[in-house]
């Protein structure tokens, strides 16, 4: 006799598509080359790639997804970057205290979002 047990979760998942650090540092690409055909051609796959792995949370009925198209690493503020009106705080309160299930993901490409910090 097999007895399963499972446990269910939810998740709020706070996600850049492009994260700083493991490009620059990880995929050892220099910052310099970041707008050119080729490195911007890897990029768009890695964006893809991203969404495709996140895809499960944002069409959930629900988890939560922040997913900003930044360029950072840890430069989030309570005021930036926003989708839709949301920071990260904002999204995440109201999944997290009112049961909102919320999947914030910019779909305007490779580092587009104009309220990413510099």
């Amino acid at each position: 006799v097999c007895v399963c047990l499972c446990v269910f979760s939810l998740a709020f998942l706070f996600w850049l598509l492009l994260v700083q650090v493991v490009i620059l540092y990880h995929d050892w690409m220099p910052p310099m080359y970041l707008h050119l055909q080729p490195e911007m051609e890897y990029l768009e796959e890695w964006h893809a790639n991203m969404t495709q792995a996140l895809s499960p949370a944002i069409v959930s009925k629900t988890d939560g997804v922040f997913n900003p198209a930044c360029f950072i690493h840890t430069s989030f503020s309570s005021s930036a970057p926003t989708i839709n009106g949301y920071t990260y705080i904002s999204a995440f309160n109201e999944w997290y205290t009112k049961g909102t299930p919320l999947s914030l993901t910019d779909d305007c490409g490779v580092m587009c979002n104009p309220t990413c910090p510099t």
